[in-house]
Formats: structure tokens, sequence, C-alpha cells
């Protein structure tokens, strides 16, 4: 299970059509306002929605990692043409599933499992023909996967391509290098999610690279596909009965153009079962308060209380009993007694009837057990007149810059104001038994 904090951009038509789409790579993630920028679509109205209110939790349900067996978990895989490879090395054609030895020698790392799959110059065909021999378009269509039930829906998938190949691009239409993915629910119209072309829009050719804004034109940096493949995240809006996913494919470009991908998998989302609202800590007579609340909970079982030093482990101190369900403001509370002397940490994990824990914020408090025997009330003294408050009987010594006593006072609790007009500007030292505080006249 997988938990992150979700942020959609969701792209509304002026019509009222929407579809949400999140991309995440294994990459550097990029500040908000530019990831955004990469979501730019024509004859769209854009509107932005970032939704921190709840944690998602990620769970896989489906996969295919083209291994020779059990590959996908489920439903069927069906191939347009039988996978191929043909032609001598190094000028080969190819389309199928292979450990990487039988296309060297290019290299492709980053997979997952033994195998996967890999493709160049298609059109030649399984007979090493002329060029457009078979159609350089192929696809992988899975159909039948079951979604009932499952919501909050995403597709994950492993991709690259040769970094010293030179792709072609729009100039080169209909005959321009891609991949892409798609799917359909309940047998409805097929949906683009994912689309990899290539960077430069010149005869020239470049690198391949995803395409965040529907141009056909690969996005580049951090987008630009390499020999090391590289993860890509889209949602997949909308739920149904069953799903089919399909991956298109065009590559007619020679050695060294070779395209590869792996690991396909699909993922749904639940909320879990908690809101989590407020959480403080504060001191009080002889120790810390912790008190918090959730907005809702949904098969809860309890609360544990957690506490560490500054150079210790986190140990549990209390548990305290949660409210099961519940959609209404819910508070709890614990008293921390006679905490250590110091930096104190606190956090609250969460546990549900099914085992399933959060966290939530750590807080720091310090705490000291010593009541302070008196406070200053002015430092820098500016009007001449040193106030201090005492909080009980004792005995106070002020003492200048060489260490000379200048003024000693038993004093009774209360405040109390020394006259510092005759002495003149520095610093000075107030003591009561271990206390000791500096003073600075100006």
């Amino acid at each position: 299970m997988r938990i992150f904090l979700s942020v959609t951009v969701r792209l509304l038509h002026p019509h009222g059509m929407g579809r949400v789409s999140r991309v995440r790579l294994n990459r550097p993630a990029l500040p908000l306002n530019r990831y955004i920028m990469h979501r730019k679509l024509p004859c769209l109205l854009f509107f932005v929605l970032a939704s921190i209110s709840h944690v998602e939790a990620q769970t896989q349900f489906w996969s295919d990692n083209f291994e020779d067996a059990g590959s996908p978990s489920s439903g069927s895989r069906v191939v347009s043409v039988a996978e191929f490879i043909a032609c001598t090395s190094p000028t080969l054609s190819y389309f199928k599933r292979t450990t990487g030895a039988e296309i060297s020698p290019i290299v492709f790392s980053g997979f997952t499992g033994a195998k996967f799959w890999a493709a160049m110059d298609i059109d030649k065909g399984p007979g090493c023909g002329a060029n457009n021999t078979i159609s350089a378009a192929q696809s992988i269509t899975w159909s039948g996967i079951n979604i009932s039930g499952k919501t909050g829906l995403s597709f994950r998938g492993l991709f690259g391509a040769n970094s010293a190949a030179s792709f072609q691009g729009l100039p080169f239409l209909p005959a321009t290098d891609s991949i892409s993915v798609a799917y359909r629910i309940d047998g409805g119209a097929w949906i683009k999610i994912v689309g990899a072309h290539c960077n430069d829009n010149t005869a020239s050719g470049g690198p391949l690279g995803f395409d965040l804004n529907g141009d056909r034109i690969g996005d580049g940096g951090i987008y630009t596909l390499g020999n090391t493949l590289s993860e890509i995240t889209a949602v997949i809006p909308g739920t149904g009965t069953t799903l089919d996913l399909r991956f298109n494919i065009f590559v007619n470009n020679q050695n060294p153009g070779a395209m590869a991908f792996d690991n396909f998998r699909l993922y749904s989302s639940s909320v879990l079962p908690l809101t989590w609202a407020s959480f403080n800590a504060r001191k009080q007579d002889n120790g810390i308060a912790l008190d918090w609340s959730t907005a809702s909970e949904q098969h809860t079982k309890d609360f544990t209380v957690q506490h560490k030093t500054e150079t210790g482990t986190w140990n549990d101190i209390a548990v305290v009993a949660a409210a099961g369900n519940s959609t209404s403001l819910r508070t709890y509370n614990y008293s921390h007694p006679s905490p250590p002397n110091g930096v104190n940490y606190y956090r609250i994990q969460q546990t549900d009837l099914d085992g399933r824990v959060s966290f939530s914020d750590i807080r720091m408090i310090r705490f000291s057990d010593v009541t302070q025997r008196f406070i200053i009330k002015e430092n820098p003294v500016v009007n001449g007149v040193l106030k201090v408050q005492v909080s009980q009987p004792a005995d106070l010594f002020l003492y200048d810059a060489q260490g000379r006593l200048i003024w000693r006072q038993q004093q009774a609790s209360g405040l109390i104001s020394i006259p510092m007009d005759r002495h003149s500007k520095g610093v000075y030292t107030l003591k009561c038994m271990n206390e000791v505080r500096r003073v600075v006249v100006q």
C-alpha cells in the first residue's frame, strides 16, 4: 500500500466535459507552477484544484510485467502482430518480449523481472522484408479487467527509448515515431492518458519524450526518455464494471531507434479511515497536556500516544479508545505527568480495525519542573529602573561587569524596582540561588 498526498489538476471543457489527470515521474518533482504549465491544452478552460484534505491509499489490483508465467494477472492480452525478431544484428527489426540479450548492442535497464517489451523498425516484419512490409503501427490490448467497486483508478508503467536515436517527429506525418496508452470503460470510447513523441519538431528528429500537453511533441528536459526506463503515472477518471487497456506504438526507425516498456499496473484508491483535524501540546502545572481531534472516522480502533526525547526513540505511553465510526468532530486528550526536563516530542498513532495505521504531525515542547524564582520584566533597562518579578522569598545579588557585588537584598515575593540610574551603562548579572540572568543597562 502506497500513501501520498493528492494534488489534482482538473481540465474542464467549456461545455462541461472534463477529465482528471495526474502525471508522476520517478524523477525530481517540479514546483507546482511549472507542473501546471505543462498541462496547457488549446480550447480548454483551466481550473486547478489542490486537495490535501485527505490521504489516499493506492492499492495495486492488476499488472502485466511481460514474464512467461503469471502475466497478465487477469483478463486477456492480445497483440496485433505475433512477437518477432528479424534481420541481422545490429540492423534488427523486432517487436517482442526480451531479456535484452537479443537486441544487443542496445542496452536497456530499470525494467522489472527477467523480460521487458522492446521494439525497433517494426515495418520490416518477421521476415526481414523491405520497408513497410507490415505496418509500423502496432498495438497490445488487454481486455476484461474487473474494476467493479473500485474508485480512484490510476495507471503506472515503465517506458524507455534509446538515447542515441533520432526519432521522427511531426514533419514526418503520418510516419511519426510515438507510443501511447489509452483506456476504455465498459466498451466506451478509447481515451488517451499517456503519450510520448519526438522532442524535436524539425526534420532533424531527436530523442523521445513524454508529451503532457497533447501537441504530439515531447516536452524535453526531465520528461525525455532514455535507456533507463522511467515510470509515469496517469489518473483514469470514472469507474464501471470492466476496463480495457491499449498500448499503441509506431516505430519504423532503424538502429539505434529502439523503444522499450515494462510493468504495466493498475491501482485503485480509498480514503484512509480517519481525517485528522488538530493536534496540540501545551505545558501544564506538572506535565504536558495533549489534545487532538478528528473530522471523521471509519472503523477506527484506538489512538496510541507516542513520546520521545531529543536523543531517544519513540515509546508508547498511553492508548485511548477511538470512536469507531463518526462523521462529526471528535476530541480526545491525554496528560503526560512528569515528563523529562528538556525537549519532548509527541505524536499520535491511529490504528483501525484491520490493522492499518496513520500518524498525526509531531509536536515539540520544552518542559522544566523547576519554577523560575525571578523574571526580569524589561531587559535591556532603558529608563534607569530594573524591574524584577520574584516568585518566592529569596536573596537577590547584583554584580557589575567586573564581578563586584553592587547590590544585595532579601526580597519577599512580588514586583521590585532596583534603581540603576547611578550606575554606568553596561552588562550586569542578577543572581538568586542557582539562577543567573544577564542584565543590559542602556
